[in-house]
């Protein structure tokens, strides 16, 4: 079974990406179970208003975007766009 960040990684390849990168993101959904449990991960994947835990980490992954509006713009555009099943 996948888990929510596989699912938004696939989510986010079918996407036209600008400002960030695939690999980023995949790399960034590797490394949220470090940190977060399953209810976090899902608030920040599934709720634009609560995803700065993975802009952080993407920043982490990809240091010359932090700080970049639009970045994070089209993170948040993604997080927005991405419904989940089940």
């Amino acid at each position: 079974m996948s888990t929510l960040q596989d699912r938004f990684a696939a989510f986010c390849a079918t996407q036209t990406l600008t400002h960030t990168t695939q690999e980023n993101i995949v790399k960034t959904c590797a490394l949220l179970p470090e940190s977060f449990d399953e209810k976090d991960i899902r608030f920040m994947l599934t709720d634009c208003d609560d995803c700065d835990e993975f802009l952080e980490k993407y920043a982490k992954i990809a240091p010359e975007t932090a700080g970049k509006f639009n970045v994070r713009q089209e993170l948040v555009a993604l997080i927005e766009k991405f419904t989940p099943l089940a």
